[in-house]
């Protein structure tokens, strides 16, 4: 008797579960995916990113044109003067000339890594902003994941079971 009522007790507690079970392996899996770079460059604080990195691109090109040019007039001036400077100031100029051109080159070095530095800031705000509403299409419209398209990373899609959600976070980021 004991025995009946606890195989009549697993058969209550497993019917649930296997009707659920059997419910998910009926519905398709259901995902989304859109490309990053597209929909980034479709948001309004791109623009404004891009306008900030540019700007300081032309600060540090224009402040490495002018080292060059400073460099140059004094190598050009070491030029002529060279063959009347006695061996211990013609050495003394090319070592400030060295100096002068070992620092801007660390400075174009340097220039470039902060450019690299404030381009990645951008884009991670921006992928933020971007991550921010994807989960939220992603809740509303059931997906199980969401995907990046960038650099050839999904080379197919099902259409029955994968949407592209690009112009849907393009209107979500729109009203923002």
């Amino acid at each position: 008797m004991t025995k009946k009522i606890f195989i009549a007790f697993i058969a209550l507690v497993m019917l649930p579960a296997c009707i659920v079970a059997q419910d998910t392996l009926q519905k398709p899996l259901r995902f989304g995916y859109f490309s990053y770079e597209q929909v980034m460059k479709s948001i309004d604080y791109y623009a404004i990113a891009r306008h900030g990195v540019d700007e300081l691109r032309a600060q540090y090109a224009a402040e490495a044109k002018r080292s060059e040019e400073d460099f140059n007039t004094k190598y050009e001036s070491f030029i002529e003067e060279q063959a009347g400077l006695a061996p211990n100031i013609r050495k003394k100029r090319q070592a400030e000339l060295m100096d002068l051109m070992d620092r801007n080159t660390n400075f174009k070095k340097e220039a470039e890594r902060l450019i690299k530095e404030a381009e990645r800031s951008a884009n991670d705000s921006l992928c933020t902003i971007i991550d921010a509403a994807a989960r939220e299409i992603g809740a509303e419209r059931g997906y199980a994941f969401i995907i990046n398209t960038d650099n050839h990373n999904l080379p197919f899609v099902n259409p029955a079971q994968g949407e592209d959600i690009s112009s849907a976070l393009e209107a979500k980021l729109s009203k923002q």
